[in-house]
């Protein structure tokens, strides 16, 4: 199988619905240590 061969095949991916999507982002989002509510005022200058 040559380089060509393995990009030229497109995998299906499961259909994901925008509820889930919201939802998970919504999680993510909550994360403080990840996502902070607030700007440091250490890097608030950048």
């Amino acid at each position: 199988m040559d380089l060509l061969n393995l990009f030229r095949h497109r995998r299906e991916t499961p259909p994901v619905s925008l509820r889930d999507i919201r939802d998970s982002f919504n999680a993510a989002a909550s994360d403080e240590d990840h996502f902070p509510s607030t700007i440091d005022p250490r890097i608030f200058h950048v």
